[in-house]
């Protein structure tokens, strides 16, 4: 009976060593050779760098559609984000108004302004009445100093006869007074309206040269108006070019100044498009400047023709022809690439 368990104890010895020394076999021995490309992704990607899909010698590279141009648009003026008429990825238009920045000091100035040119007008249209009614009374006042210069005149000649009567003792001595009489009351007449004639004349030589003054101060002030409205006016931020908005900063109610150089950035020229991709070391070596590629966007199902334009270590730059205003910069493309050689 002892002899018995003596052979199982041995016999379970025997299978415990034997299994380990399979394990220690197994562990080292090298690990197969793999046939395809072995594809390296980031252990905490932010966004993650979608791997490259194989096709023969052909690449699938995913990234995101880029413009070749921007032009960045600064505040004109300093001042308070009063308006936002466009966002990104909004299409704008040259010369079309995407923002309105206001400006306290500026909109004083132009109330002031205004109200200067206003009060000017007012002014000179009071002016112009009071000239028109003038030249009616300095009219009236012609007329009849005309009129009273005609009766002295015939009183003079009426009077100068009856001197002549009188001397000679050929005229009562009441004619010849009353003669005397009505030269002078003529006389007398003649030079008051001829006296009112001069003032009512005088008036309006006064009141045409305070009228010249008032309309070259109106041009003074209406000059200094429309520099006002032009600064105000400057407040509009306007796009310079046809495009799409990539960044707007600051909100309506956020004050903003001229040195925000990029308050707007747009995209131009969105007939060449380029798709920025990443490219692992299993595709680098094989890529070079200038290679075809054939660009899909998700949102399309047509393939457009490209070309990498450019290598700048791991990033990969593929541009291409751009025929519709659907595709802009933002959206996601998928970029096929054909391989060259391992140098």
């Amino acid at each position: 009976m002892t002899g018995k368990w003596l052979l199982a104890g041995g016999s379970a010895i025997f299978l415990s060593v034997g299994a380990a020394a399979l394990v220690y076999w197994r562990n080292t021995q090298p690990a197969p050779a793999t046939t395809g490309p072995t594809i390296i992704k980031s252990a905490t990607p932010d966004p993650p760098t979608p791997a490259p899909t194989f096709f023969g010698d052909e690449v699938s590279l995913t990234g995101l559609i880029q413009a070749q141009k921007t032009v960045a648009v600064a505040a004109p003026i300093d001042g308070t984000i009063q308006e936002v008429m466009a966002d990104a990825g909004t299409q704008v238009f040259q010369g079309q108004v995407i923002a309105r920045i206001r400006n306290g000091r500026l909109d004083t100035t132009l109330e002031s302004a205004t109200a200067e040119v206003e009060k000017l007008k007012t002014r000179i249209a009071n002016l112009e009445g009071s000239i028109l009614a003038a030249r009616l009374e300095s009219s009236r006042a012609q007329v009849d100093a005309l009129r009273a210069k005609s009766e002295l005149d015939r009183t003079e000649k009426a009077y100068n006869r009856q001197v002549l009567l009188y001397k000679e003792g050929a005229t009562p001595r009441l004619t010849f007074e009353k003669s005397e009489k009505d030269y002078k009351q003529a006389q007398t007449e003649s030079d008051s309206l001829a006296a009112l004639a001069k003032a009512a004349a005088d008036r309006i030589d006064s009141q045409n040269l305070e009228l010249d003054n008032a309309k070259k101060l109106l041009d003074q002030k209406s000059q200094e108006l429309d520099t006002a409205r032009g600064d105000v006016s400057s407040g509009e931020v306007q796009s310079p070019a046809d495009g799409i908005v990539l960044t707007r900063k600051g909100q309506p109610g956020e004050q903003v100044t001229k040195v925000v150089a990029d308050f707007f950035t747009i995209a131009v020229n969105l007939a060449v498009l380029q798709v920025v991709v990443e490219a692992d070391a299993s595709v680098k070596p094989r890529l070079k400047e200038g290679q075809q590629a054939v660009v899909r966007v998700a949102e399309f199902n047509e393939d457009l023709k490209g070309i990498v334009r450019e290598i700048k270590g791991a990033t990969v730059i593929v541009e291409f022809a751009n025929h519709t205003p659907e595709i802009k910069p933002g959206l996601t493309a998928r970029v096929k690439i054909k391989l060259g050689k391992v140098p």
